[in-house]
């Protein structure tokens, strides 16, 4: 790896971590480029979706049923923010493992009436459908994410992205399209996340203005036609400078 490495003309990473970690192997020129990019359909799928609707906040996650995706920091956080404000639900899309283990932590935080186990809807555009009826958060506390597709999807969606801050999804989002929680403990990562609940709940002209945010980003970084254009870029600027 270390000959790869330093025999790349340009290395190219998803996450700040990954672009970090080629560095310290030898790679001489780094570029961070996504794993993932949306068709002009996609983008029109996506926003075609209404805005976060008014009324009691509808947190959604969707993904795995599996530890690492951290749904289970995310119902602890819910529990936390539920607290103040007695009507909100969050929505847990699919399943897998280690659902009734997020069953019972939603049972020990006191919300297991709050917190809608969907399960694996049958159509995509049932999904798409929960999508657009959630007012405002794609939890996605992840330890670990490669990149986190759906994470970009709920962005274009309108729908401002709350993940730890490592990983793919934290490379997505910026303060104005979505919330970074420290990746520091559980409680600490947990309570961050319920205070952004808390804020985005109370601050619905914030929540509006992080929904135009989030769609103008993808539109603006992650469509196929932009990595494209830069892949051919790292392509000619590669096959330039190893000609010479």
């Amino acid at each position: 790896m270390r000959a790869t490495a330093a025999a790349a003309t340009i290395a190219i990473g998803v996450t700040r971590e990954t672009c970090a970690a080629l560095k310290q192997l030898g790679a001489r020129r780094v570029e961070q480029l996504p794993q993932m990019a949306l068709t002009e359909k996609d983008l029109a799928q996506f926003g075609a979706l209404p805005a976060p609707p008014p009324g009691p906040l509808r947190a959604i996650c969707v993904g795995r049923h599996v530890h690492w995706k951290g749904f289970y920091l995310a119902i602890r956080a819910f529990a936390q923010f539920a607290k103040t404000s007695s009507d909100a639900e969050l929505w847990i899309v699919n399943t897998g493992p280690f659902r009734r283990e997020l069953e019972k932590t939603a049972a020990r935080t006191g919300v297991a009436s709050r917190v809608k186990f969907l399960g694996t809807l049958p159509k995509y555009s049932d999904v798409l459908q929960k999508l657009g009826e959630s007012h405002v958060i794609m939890m996605h506390p992840a330890l670990h994410e490669g990149f986190g597709n759906v994470c970009l999807e709920a962005l274009a969606a309108g729908r401002p992205v709350a993940c730890l801050d490592i990983g793919g999804p934290a490379s997505q989002i910026t303060p104005e399209t979505g919330f970074a929680a420290p990746a520091t403990n559980p409680a600490e990562a947990v309570s961050a996340l319920a205070d952004f609940l808390t804020k985005i709940d109370r601050d619905r002209t914030l929540l509006a203005a992080m929904s135009a945010a989030a769609r103008a980003r993808v539109q603006n970084h992650f469509t196929m036609r932009l990595v494209n254009e830069t892949m051919r870029r790292f392509y000619g600027e590669a096959v330039a400078q190893h000609g010479s």
